[in-house]
């Protein structure tokens, strides 16, 4: 007989799989550490980039439209500037950028959380069909054989008769 909650809960699962399963997979992959620090070196490469970029454009019309003579302008002054400018820009968005891996780190590992969950709440709902024998019967349950870094989808119900040897 086909149980609704069952059904419910596989939807779930496909649900999560479609939308966010891919992305989730692929943050997990990374320790929380790693992953900050690789989205921050990505942040922290194109902050300077648009920084160095505004300067350029600030020094430029500096010179064009302000008329500032090239010959008595003051470098020392201007690079001291500039580089507190990247500083703050840089660390601004630096604490910014952890802030949002952080989170979506975060909220990446709660779904995984949640979707492993109910993949344990559907195994344990697993009842063998009648013409599978039962545990007195001859097939033994493997799943504690199974690494528990494996995924679900590849933990295949590995049967073998009890007083047989299984396959290797």
């Amino acid at each position: 007989m086909i149980d609704p909650r069952k059904i419910i809960v596989m939807t779930k699962l496909a649900m999560y799989d479609k939308r966010e399963g891919d992305a989730d997979r692929r943050i997990n992959e990374y320790f929380r550490h790693d992953y900050v620090y690789r989205q921050n070196t990505w942040t922290r490469f194109f902050v300077f980039l648009g920084g160095c970029i505004l300067l350029a454009l600030y020094w430029l019309h500096q010179g064009s439209v302000e008329g500032i003579n090239i010959l008595t302008f003051d470098y020392k002054k201007a690079a001291i500037d500039a580089a507190f400018f990247l500083a703050v820009l840089m660390t601004a968005y630096s604490l910014c950028g952890t802030q949002i891996a952080l989170l979506e780190y975060n909220k990446a590992q709660k779904r995984l959380e949640n979707y492993y969950a109910l993949m344990d709440e559907l195994r344990d709902d697993y009842v063998p069909d009648a013409d599978e024998p039962d545990d007195e019967g001859g097939y033994e349950d493997d799943w504690d054989d199974v690494p528990a870094n494996v995924p679900y989808a590849a933990r295949a119900r590995r049967t073998a008769p009890v007083d047989e040897e299984p396959y290797r």
